[in-house]
């Protein structure tokens, strides 16, 4: 039998909320109150060693609402390999629909794999 490994998979909405789409509704959010990059930090903490994130702000409106706040994602992740030695495989996904775009989500912040849904 496989190891099984877990992904921490982590929704943002406007404004750098966390939170879960009800079958793809943005009218239907559940907003859980808590900062993104703490409940990433909790994660790591708890021994994660892959994050999964999307920006729903951009994905529903193709525009860079969270970008600041990706880049901390980056710099945290960035902070904790530094502190324990340990690699942290970064997905991020969410209107990410351009080589520009691309080349941000790598260069700038720094993740691994990229999501390409509607591109």
């Amino acid at each position: 039998m496989k190891p099984l490994t877990v992904i921490p998979a982590i929704d943002i909405y406007e404004s750098g909320s966390v939170v879960r789409l009800e079958q793809g509704d943005f009218q239907k959010t559940k907003d859980y109150g808590q900062n993104a990059l703490k409940i990433i930090s909790r994660y790591f903490e708890q021994g994660a060693e892959r994050i999964h994130t999307v920006d729903l702000a951009r994905a529903e409106s193709g525009r860079l609402v969270n970008a600041e706040l990706f880049g901390e994602i980056g710099q945290l992740i960035k902070s904790f390999e530094q502190k324990t030695g340990k690699k942290i495989i970064w997905q991020v996904g969410g209107g990410i629909r351009t080589e520009e775009d691309v080349a941000r989500v790598i260069n700038q912040w720094g993740a691994q794999k990229i999501i390409l849904g509607g591109a």
